[in-house]
């Protein structure tokens, strides 16, 4: 990426946001680890939840001046 398109991008809120969008995919993913009980039609439910919330949040970070310099 050049470096003037670098500047015009807030770093640390952008890096924050992916990371809680990271961070939310970890706990689905630790939850199925450690409780039996989350079977893989409910795995499945949160995977699909979480693929459309990081959609929505891929759209939004594209469309919103928030991450914008």
């Amino acid at each position: 990426m050049p470096q003037e398109e670098k500047e015009k991008i807030k770093i640390k809120p952008l890096c924050r946001n992916i990371g809680e969008v990271i961070a939310l995919n970890g706990i689905i993913f630790l939850i199925k680890g450690l409780w039996s009980g989350f079977e893989n039609h409910w795995f499945a439910a949160a995977m699909l939840v979480w693929l459309t919330v990081a959609g929505l949040d891929f759209w939004y970070i594209t469309k919103s001046n928030r991450y914008h310099s």
